[in-house]
């Protein structure tokens, strides 16, 4: 590679990350389609899950779409989504051991010399109130969002099924999935604190 093929592939990532900050969505669907397999198995490396890892590659997608404004101005389209994808995977291995530091100490808590029943009516009325608010919070999204979680999260459908069932792209389901998310998160909040 020459200095002005390194010129050439510099300036091509500047019009590339200026696409994608003015919302060209054929810009954003060339990268996504050139870089989506390769960022997959980035994080695959990292979560030994080709699910998990989709479910990574596919948020930092819905993230650069929806803060495509606060998009770099110059470098690597393709330094820039591996290291999102990246520091994603190594946020969701941290997630996994609190949850798993949590559900260890939950175990311990279960042995003190409580009664069962207690802790199973405690626990049974945490479930039930969160169930409710995710209910709230699914009731107040849009019809089209809200059947984008539904069968996402209930039917447990992979992606690419829900846009083709929705008759809608990629793109347009993560979005409908990220602000299902969003509020999904906020109703929580809401309701529980942090």
């Amino acid at each position: 590679m020459t200095a002005t093929d390194v010129l050439l592939f510099s300036n091509d990532d500047r019009r590339e990350f200026e696409r994608l900050r003015a919302g060209d969505a054929v810009a954003f669907e060339q990268v996504f389609r050139t870089h989506y397999e390769p960022l997959v198995g980035l994080a695959r490396r990292y979560v030994r899950s080709t699910a998990i890892a989709e479910e990574l590659v596919d948020d930092v997608f819905a993230k650069v779409w929806i803060e495509r404004g606060r998009l770099p101005t110059s470098g690597s389209i393709r330094r820039y989504l591996s290291v999102a994808t990246r520091n994603r995977a190594i946020s969701a291995l941290r997630h996994d051991i609190v949850e798993q530091q949590y559900t260890l100490n939950d175990g311990w808590r279960a042995a003190l010399p409580m009664t069962e029943a207690v802790n199973d009516a405690a626990r049974d009325l945490e479930h039930s109130d969160v169930r409710m608010a995710v209910r709230a919070a699914l009731a107040g999204l849009p019809a089209r969002c809200r059947l984008a979680l539904e069968l996402r999260w209930e039917r447990q459908l992979t992606r690419a099924e829900i846009a083709q069932a929705m008759g809608i792209s990629i793109k347009t389901l993560e979005v409908y999935l990220t602000r299902g998310a969003k509020a999904l998160r906020a109703k929580y909040t809401e309701l529980f604190g942090d």
